[in-house]
């Protein structure tokens, strides 16, 4: 027996004698921890019950929440263990990656900029400030932290795309293209670079500039179901069905398991006016992937589309897909705003209110949702709140138009070489 054995043996003994006795308590759980004994979490839960306090436990406790992804858990233990976290990156990571899932993007910077100012030339912890900055909204802050990375000679490829977002979300979008452009510059065989330009692009109604971003990517990786999935969405928007039907056949064919193919196939042939086989494809899609709920939602628009009247077949099939969503995703804005449309079918104002309140707050520029929860505002005689409700709304569509006054100029960006 090695000496770290007979002493946890000599701890465990003490214990045995008296459970209370801090020192062997202590003694135990450091030769546990480090070993991934699994009592050290019961010998930690003993010490903080005899001194809550403890900073040390709370930080180690918080690191084994962390590692059985139990982020409320970790994040309830490392709030009370500043002083170890505080020379500690990786437990700083950790902390920060719970605030960020727990969606707590403002607590998250906070904690990832005490991970950058112990480590500054820390890219990950850098990128990730980055990110919760943007998650929080605070695009300009986002950006500061980023364009250094940005900068380099070689800049990750995550880098760029967050950084185009970054400055797409402060409206600066001749500089979102010029970053998303250098991406597909730098890293030609990547086809995320031409998605999120060409995205750009479909967001300002640059049609034909995503044409050609994307018909230039399918040039350079002409194996890849990604690219082809998003030229049939684009065929759509544009009108180009038959098109449409081809690039999702062709995605689905190179990449059969790959949800987005049967998903774009859907939606091609619900604008085809082939309802039936939409409706055959999302559901095989559905059976193929129970949690998929893209295709739930899709399953239930398309039903809606054939029947919204209540107790029809369709309507309670549509009804139990978007339910079915909402409980592997209850921040899916789009079934979100689904649900409170099934709810005004049932007259269920209540229900539909509150639906698409949740709805305004994932999403506080979803226009439709907005001019939908004003008329059920009104119709229940929450005048006040319909009053508030429609200067919002008016102060919206003033800010979007100004916006779209810009579009034409930010959009001549040369296509060539993209």
């Amino acid at each position: 027996m090695d000496l770290q054995a007979k002493a946890l043996e000599a701890y465990r003994h003490a214990i045995h004698l008296k459970p209370s006795y801090l020192p062997a308590l202590e003694g135990a759980v450091e030769i546990e921890y480090s070993t991934g004994d699994p009592h050290a979490r019961g010998r930690l839960n003993q010490i903080i019950v005899l001194q809550p306090t403890n900073e040390p436990a709370h930080a180690m406790l918080g690191e084994l929440a962390f590692e059985r992804h139990d982020c409320g858990d970790a994040v309830a233990h490392f709030e009370r263990a500043s002083n170890p976290l505080s020379q500690k990156p990786e437990a700083l990571f950790h902390f920060g990656s719970c605030q960020f899932q727990l969606k707590h993007p403002d607590e998250a910077a906070k904690i990832f900029q005490r991970a950058v100012s112990l480590d500054p030339g820390n890219a990950d912890a850098v990128f990730d400030l980055g990110l919760s900055l943007l998650e929080a909204k605070r695009s300009t802050e986002a950006i500061n932290v980023l364009q250094p990375l940005a900068d380099r000679a070689d800049p990750e490829s995550d880098v760029l795309n967050l950084l185009g977002e970054a400055y797409e979300s402060a409206q600066r979008t001749q500089e979102a293209i010029q970053v998303l452009r250098r991406g597909v510059d730098l890293y030609p065989q990547d086809p995320q670079h031409y998605v999120y330009l060409a995205s750009l692009c479909v967001k300002h109604n640059a049609y034909g500039i995503a044409g050609d971003v994307l018909n230039s990517g399918i040039t350079r990786l002409p194996a890849s179901a990604t690219l082809r999935t998003m030229r049939g969405l684009l065929f759509i928007l544009t009108g180009q069905i038959n098109d449409a039907e081809q690039s999702f056949s062709e995605a689905t064919r190179l990449a059969p398991n790959d949800p987005f193919g049967q998903l774009g196939m859907g939606i091609a042939l619900s604008r085809s006016g082939r309802a039936k086989d939409s409706v055959e494809v999302l559901r095989a899609q559905v059976s193929r992937n129970p949690r998929d709920v893209e295709a739930d939602f899709l399953l239930a628009q398309e039903l809606l589309h054939q029947s919204e009247v209540p107790g029809s077949p369709q309507f309670e099939e549509a009804k139990a897909a978007i339910e079915k969503a909402l409980a592997v995703n209850p921040d899916f804005v789009g079934a979100r705003y689904l649900k409170a449309q099934i709810s005004l079918d049932l007259h269920q104002d209540a229900d539909a209110i509150t639906n698409l309140e949740q709805t305004i707050s994932l999403d506080p520029t979803f226009r439709d949702a907005i001019y939908m929860l004003l008329r059920a505002y009104a119709r229940t005689g929450r005048r006040a709140e319909a009053t508030k409700l429609s200067s919002r709304l008016r102060d919206l569509l003033a800010a979007q138009l100004s916006r779209q006054s810009h579009t034409v100029l930010l959009m001549k960006t040369p296509a060539e070489n993209p």
